[in-house]
C-alpha cells in the first residue's frame, strides 16, 4: 500500500572552537515540536549526553513550539549563529540543501517504510556530505509521520494528448483505509481556492461580499508571457466550445 511519507534530522552548524571552555559553550536548537511532545523530550536527552561530554558545565536550550519562527526561519537563524540546530523537516531542510526534497515532493513514490528506508539508508552518505560542506552536521534521521494530501491538477499521459481524473480518483480509497485525508483532483480555482474562501468566511470574516482571484507565476522567469499551467491544457481551455 502507498504511503506518503515525511524526513526529519537535527542539524547542527559547526560554530565551537577546540580551544573555548566548556562554560562558554551554548547550544540552542529550535524546533516546531510541542513542549513536552515526544520530539522535545528526545532533544533533551540528546542535550544531557551533549553537556555530560562536555562535563556539565555547557549550556543547552531547546526552544520548542516554533518560538524561533518557521522552519526556513530557524534555517536563517542556523546560518547567523542565533541558533546552533534544529529539528528539521524537509520543509526547513531544502533551505540548506534543495536536493533533500528528492525525499518528500514525490508523492506516492514509496509503496512501503521498508522502501523508504532502503532508498534513505543508500542516500543518506552523500546527502550529509551535501550538508557538511555548508557547515551543518546531521545527527540523525527519523519519520515525521502520515502526511494529508491535497492535488491540485490532473495526471496526463506523456506520450498522448488526453487527461482525466479517474486516475486519480482510484487512490481515494487507499487513504481512506489508512485514514489519510486526500483531496485529490481538486483543481485551483475552482478548486483549492474554494476551500481558502469557505474557511476564511467560517472562521475569519463575518460576511464576504466578492472575492478575486488572481493567478500570478512567482519569481521571475525571463520570459515576456509564461502559463500558470501546462501551455497544452491552456490552449484547449481557452479554445473548448462553451456550454
Amino acid at each position: 500500500m502507498f504511503k506518503l511519507t515525511a524526513a526529519l534530522l537535527i542539524a547542527l552548524s559547526v560554530l565551537t572552537s577546540p580551544l573555548a571552555r566548556a562554560a562558554d559553550l551554548q547550544l540552542r536548537v529550535g524546533t516546531l515540536a510541542p513542549k513536552n511532545s515526544l520530539y522535545h523530550r528526545q532533544l533533551m536527552e540528546v542535550g544531557e549526553a551533549w553537556r555530560a561530554a562536555q562535563g556539565g558545565a555547557a549550556k543547552y536550550m531547546v526552544y520548542p513550539d516554533g518560538s524561533q519562527g518557521g522552519e526556513a526561519e530557524m534555517a536563517r537563524r542556523m546560518r547567523i549563529g542565533q541558533l546552533q540546530g534544529a529539528l528539521l523537516s524537509v520543509v526547513g531542510l531544502r533551505e540548506i540543501e534543495p536536493s533533500i526534497t528528492a525525499l518528500q515532493n514525490l508523492p506516492l513514490l514509496f509503496r512501503s517504510w521498508e522502501e523508504l528506508d532502503y532508498v534513505r539508508e543508500k542516500m543518506r552518505p552523500a546527502m550529509e556530505k551535501k550538508f557538511l560542506d555548508k557547515g551543518f552536521v546531521v545527527l540523525g534521521w527519523g519519520d515525521a509521520g502520515w502526511v494529508h494530501y491535497i492535488d491540485t491538477a490532473n495526471y496526463e499521459p506523456p506520450d498522448e494528448a488526453h487527461f482525466e481524473y479517474s486516475w486519480q480518483w482510484a487512490y481515494q480509497e487507499r487513504f481512506k483505509e489508512k485514514g489519510i485525508m486526500a483531496v485529490l483532483g481538486s483543481g485551483f480555482d475552482p478548486g483549492v481556492t474554494n476551500v481558502f474562501t469557505a474557511y476564511a468566511r467560517k472562521h475569519i470574516f463575518d460576511e464576504i461580499n466578492y472575492l478575486d482571484i488572481l493567478d500570478c507565476n512567482a519569481g521571475t522567469h525571463g520570459h515576456v508571457f509564461a502559463t500558470n499551467f501546462n501551455p497544452e491544457i491552456n490552449i484547449r481551455e481557452v479554445t473548448q466550445a462553451v456550454r
